[in-house]
């Protein structure tokens, strides 16, 4: 992907990950972070996370031709609303939320051009939060889903693909409703299993108790 003028809203350590590896990629010129902590955007800034801190989500999206949302899934909508007015020269708004249905959604119900949007979903991080943890291999050889919607550009698609691998992720693209379906698959099996082993955990001690009565 060519160096880009970026935006990143939320200057947490997946958002700040992200721009240390694409500045490392060389494929960023330019990064404006906004925070409604000022104190993450501080420690962005002072880490080189980001190049300036924008006093809202607009003022950082505005000029920028890459956006990258790295908030939680409940406040995207918000933001994107937010955002709306300031992304004409955007070539990819991105997110990196969990789930994405409701994300697309809102991108979709508030962008003025909602071709221009593709969520993903990295598939890597650590115990640690903050700016302070970001690093720069974080994505390296590890996954990220790359979840375009219905309404998502060809040129969006491929933009987002190619910032996930500048960034040293390997992707895979799936519908938003495929992604959320597979979380939600994952997310039960460690209950599931629990409750197997607990089952089998009880037969044996039933057993035991039978050989020892």
């Amino acid at each position: 992907m060519k160096r880009a003028r970026a935006a990143l809203v939320g200057c947490g350590m997946i958002g700040g990950s992200l721009m240390a590896a694409l500045r490392a990629a060389g494929a960023v010129e330019r990064v404006v972070g906004f925070d409604r902590d000022l104190a993450h955007a501080e420690a962005a800034r002072a880490r080189g996370l980001v190049d300036e801190i924008a006093s809202d989500a607009a003022a950082a999206a505005r000029g920028a031709e890459l956006v990258v949302l790295a908030v939680p899934v409940r406040a995207a909508a918000e933001l994107l609303a937010s955002i709306a007015g300031a992304v004409a020269e955007a070539h990819l708004v991105t997110d990196v939320g969990s789930t994405k249905s409701d994300v697309v959604a809102a991108a979709e119900a508030h962008l003025p051009d909602p071709a221009r949007f593709c969520g993903a979903h990295p598939m890597a991080g650590t115990e640690k939060s903050g700016a302070a943890a970001a690093d720069a291999a974080l994505f390296a050889g590890k996954l990220a889903i790359v979840t375009p919607g219905e309404r998502t550009s060809d040129e969006a698609r491929a933009a987002c693909t190619a910032m996930w691998a500048a960034a040293g992720a390997r992707t895979r693209t799936m519908a938003p409703a495929a992604h959320d379906r597979a979380m939600a698959w994952v997310s039960h099996l460690p209950h599931a299993a629990a409750f197997a082993l607990a089952a089998s955990l009880g037969a044996v001690a039933d057993e035991v108790a039978g050989l020892s009565g």
